[in-house]
């Protein structure tokens, strides 16, 4: 009898002290960064955790902390706007910088930097521009997205018609508006972003034949 009360004492104290060592590690795993915009930190930002919808906000260098998560299975809700909200799979990162540029949202955490659309559109790098070895910029762009159609020098993507009748797309380069027929090489461009459909709707009517969004290389003209 006194030997069943030892083991069951034991094995209390072995549950509390199991549940205190797991409280512990979940209270201690956390992911930090920074929220930026064109390398300057963001204030304000709400970094929102999947596991408990914990929630912080960045202080004014853009910094941000977010504990009691799990790096393997837990996912980041950053709310950079109202229009925009970036979820991030942890996959067992605790670190990430997240700059925020007019055309895109480069993410960068501790193994890997992706680049994502900023618009809800279609994102081109420079290395899938390059690959079909194509030298005419529009015509690689038409190469490499469903419904967009290089034709008369100019892009057309297929379904869209603005208001005034125009059929081809609104270009923005380096955050400068234009319906001109861009003259950019295409070894100055860092990335091409093609919006269509609702998604180009925050362009304006402008932005009803859609919009093609590009981002020079640093240093480039």
């Amino acid at each position: 009898m006194l030997k069943l009360n030892a083991m069951k004492k034991i094995t209390f104290i072995m549950l509390i002290f199991t549940a205190t060592v797991f409280s512990a590690m979940a209270q201690n795993n956390f992911v930090e960064g920074q929220i930026l915009n064109d390398n300057r930190g963001v204030r304000g930002v709400t970094v929102k955790n999947s596991f408990d919808n914990r929630k912080v906000t960045t202080n004014r260098h853009g910094n941000f902390r977010v504990r009691n998560v799990r790096p393997d299975r837990d996912t980041l809700f950053i709310e950079l706007d109202k229009q925009r909200i970036l979820e991030i799979a942890l996959d067992g990162d605790n670190h990430f910088n997240i700059n925020m540029r007019n055309d895109s949202i480069l993410i960068e955490r501790d193994r890997i930097q992706v680049l994502r659309p900023a618009h809800g559109g279609t994102m081109i790098s420079r290395r899938e521009l390059l690959q079909g070895g194509d030298t005419n910029l529009l015509r690689a762009i038409s190469n490499r997205v469903p419904g967009v159609q290089f034709r008369n020098g100019n892009l057309i993507i297929r379904g869209a018609t603005s208001i005034r009748g125009r059929n081809t797309p609104l270009y923005v380069i380096n955050g400068m508006q234009s319906t001109s027929v861009p003259t950019v090489s295409i070894w100055d461009v860092e990335s091409v972003e093609v919006v269509k459909g609702p998604s180009a709707a925050i362009f304006g009517s402008e932005g009803a034949a859609g919009v093609v969004v590009i981002r020079l290389r640093t240093g480039a003209n």
